[in-house]
């Protein structure tokens, strides 16, 4: 996430107005990508806050309805799709494999 927090500090002066945001060592407080997601990509994009970013950004809704053979790929270090986060398999269409690799 180091990444995450450089690139916004970079762009301080531009992000500090449209986000309400006064000093950026909120920036660097950060630990996990869900607080960076509820400080900034939700406000940023006209979300209320994480949970209705994430409610109405994932594609969850729609691996039910999936028609063709489709193989869904995790790295097991992939800090996005961490293991509580990918969908069960009840969540899937039948046509839907999973594989979940070392890298």
């Amino acid at each position: 996430m180091g990444w995450l927090k450089f690139s916004v500090v970079r762009k301080w002066t531009l992000l500090k107005e449209a986000l309400g945001l006064s000093d950026p060592s909120q920036i660097n407080g950060l630990k996990t990508l869900w607080e960076f997601d509820d400080l900034l990509t939700a406000p940023l994009h006209g979300f209320k806050n994480v949970h209705d970013y994430h409610e109405k950004t994932i594609c969850r809704q729609y691996l039910a309805g999936i028609q063709v053979p489709t193989l869904l790929v995790h790295a097991l270090d992939d800090s996005f799709m961490v293991p509580e986060v990918t969908s069960q398999t009840s969540e899937l269409s039948n046509l839907v494999q999973t594989a979940f690799v070392p890298i």
